[in-house]
């Protein structure tokens, strides 16, 4: 098996907590990380609920534009469906980006409030 070096592990790491991991796999209390790493982590979340939040703009805009018109088609309507069932999955995909920087910040706090445990989790 190829050993990974440090900078492929921690994209892994990166991908599997962001894309794949609920917002429960992230206990606050066992997790061991430098606040380097939980800013880059936070970071990436924070672009990820930027553009989710651009999308969801790009889905409202259109359902607008289309609920504009005084007669809509039965294609219209059916984007419409489409539109909707992907705002909701979006939605859904902002709850979960949500929960996971909460999850970051609880981290964030507890090592705030107990400067031993950061000393003890960075080495």
């Amino acid at each position: 098996m190829k050993q990974l070096n440090l900078k492929d592990e921690w994209k892994l790491f990166l991908k599997s907590f962001i894309e794949e991991a609920g917002p429960e796999s992230l206990d606050t209390k066992n997790i061991k990380m430098s606040h380097s790493d939980a800013r880059k982590i936070g970071q990436a979340l924070s672009k990820t609920r930027q553009k989710i939040h651009q999308r969801l703009e790009k889905i409202q805009n259109e359902m607008v534009e289309i609920e504009s018109k005084p007669r809509a088609s039965a294609t219209e309507q059916a984007r419409m469906t489409y539109l909707n069932d992907q705002g909701q999955q979006l939605s859904q995909d902002l709850l979960q980006v949500d929960q996971k920087l909460k999850k970051l910040r609880d981290w964030e706090m507890s090592q705030q409030n107990f400067p031993e445990l950061s000393r003890a989790t960075t080495n």
